[in-house]
């Protein structure tokens, strides 16, 4: 059998839907059976650990090879995608975030959507932009306004940003909070079945807006909280939303210095040997682009080239250094 050095990851969320996915629930579910079944038949599907300490000892991967990772931690990790991946034998890493689990923060996307589908306004006013809202696809169209935009602050600023957008949409009920998302016993439930669990950062900040202790620390507790609970060793981190104005220099250093082995990003790409351990490209995937959608993006990506955007030095050798 012919062997490659090339690797597909892909990155998934959530299959059924929450506020912020506007899809009937049998149709993800029925999509990401399709691309399971599709990927069994017709890819040669890898644990991303694996394969990348493949890499690393010079070693080739088989043809069509691709690993499967699952961001956020959504309760549909174990309910769903589990079940499905156990089904056709695959293996996946899921990336949690320790604040969803126990609590202590909220995913702000969530409760944005859940604010604009519940919104009582037909339309609102928000620095310097107006959003109508008369119908359903205008609030999911300013979903995805508002949160390009706050995606831009530091989470203190988004805190405030989304704690006044509610007030201002006045939506009915209340937001969705822990059933959302896997408790402590649904990770260690994922990783006795044998997947793998990573790290989404400790609050899902996106990193290159914090401070580098802030980054430090996050990194650092995400880690070490993780392994505590699920006990075994967290190697892979995700950068949260994962781009590369998301995560900087001083974020891969933090990362390298909490102990992490590899990082993914959102950027869309295949790796290869030569690709930064902490720079890995992943394409992001919706159940509702079907197996044929899938398959011809991977095939696709088989015949790209390998994109880096240069390596950074992991190993500074000042303190200076580390948050420059």
């Amino acid at each position: 059998m012919a062997r490659t050095a090339k690797l597909t990851i892909l990155g998934y969320h959530n299959v059924t839907p929450t506020a912020t996915s506007d899809f009937p629930i049998d149709v993800g579910i029925r999509g990401f059976r399709s691309q399971l079944e599709a990927l069994a038949r017709h890819a040669n599907v890898v644990p991303i650990g694996d394969a990348l300490r493949t890499f690393e000892q010079g070693g080739t991967l088989p043809p069509r090879a691709v690993s499967i990772t699952v961001d956020d931690g959504y309760r549909d990790a174990l309910e769903v995608v589990a079940p499905l991946l156990e089904h056709y034998g695959l293996p996946a890493t899921f990336f949690v975030v320790p604040g969803f689990i126990d609590g202590t923060c909220d995913a702000w996307w969530e409760t944005l959507g859940w604010a604009l589908m519940s919104s009582t306004r037909r339309d609102v006013t928000w620095r310097g932009g107006r959003f109508p809202l008369s119908r359903r696809g205008q609030r999911v169209s300013a979903l995805a306004s508002l949160c390009e935009r706050l995606k831009s602050l530091d989470r203190a600023a988004r805190e405030q940003a989304v704690e006044d957008l509610v007030g201002v949409l006045a939506p009915v009920g209340e937001p969705p909070r822990g059933a959302l998302f896997l408790d402590w016993d649904g990770c260690r439930e994922l990783a006795r079945r044998g997947f793998a669990i990573g790290s989404h950062s400790a609050t899902h900040e996106i990193l290159a807006n914090e401070d580098p202790e802030d980054q430090a620390k996050d990194l650092q507790w995400a880690r070490e909280i993780i392994e505590s609970h699920v006990d075994g060793p967290v190697e892979l981190l995700a950068y949260p939303n994962g781009r590369f104005v998301d995560y900087s220099g001083v974020t891969i250093r933090a990362a390298h210095a909490a102990g992490y082995r590899y990082a993914v990003t959102t950027e869309h790409g295949v790796n290869d040997p030569t690709t930064p351990p902490f720079e890995l490209r992943r394409v992001v995937v919706s159940p509702l682009l079907g197996a044929a959608g899938l398959l011809k993006t991977i095939a696709q990506l088989a015949l790209a080239p390998v994109r880096t955007r240069g390596r950074v030095d992991i190993a500074p050798t000042t303190r200076a250094e580390a948050v420059q």
